[in-house]
C-alpha cells in the first residue's frame, strides 16, 4: 500500500489524509514510514468523534479501524442501554457523545 501511497503523491497530490484512527501510536508510526518511504506531502489525521455507539460501531467494522482494547472497554461500559425510557435513553446518548469529544 506505501509504494501506491507514494505514486499518487508523485501523480501530484498536495497532502494526505490519513484513514480514522483511534490509536495515536500506530498513526505516528505510519507517519514514520511515509516519511522512511520518501513521502514528504503533509499527512492529516482522519479524525471521527465518538459521537453515537451504532456509528462508532458501524465505521470501525466498515473502516476494520483498530481500537485499543482499554478504550473499547470504555466505550462498552458507556454505551446507553436499551431498556431506557425516551427521557433516559436521550439522556444516556447525550452523556455517550460528551464521553466521544473527550477521547
Amino acid at each position: 500500500e506505501m509504494d501506491y501511497l507514494k505514486k499518487k503523491v508523485e501523480a501530484g497530490a498536495d497532502f494526505i489524509i490519513s484513514q480514522m484512527f483511534y490509536d495515536a501510536e500506530l498513526f505516528i508510526q505510519w507517519v514514520k514510514d511515509c516519511r522512511e518511504a520518501g513521502i514528504t506531502v503533509p499527512i492529516l489525521p482522519g479524525l471521527l468523534p465518538i459521537q453515537a455507539y451504532a456509528g462508532f460501531k458501524k465505521m470501525t467494522g466498515f473502516c476494520k479501524t483498530y481500537v485499543k482494547p482499554e478504550l473499547l472497554a470504555q466505550i462498552e461500559a458507556k454505551k446507553p442501554a436499551a431498556d431506557l425510557s425516551d427521557e433516559d435513553k436521550k439522556k444516556a446518548e447525550e452523556e455517550f457523545k460528551a464521553f466521544g469529544i473527550e477521547h
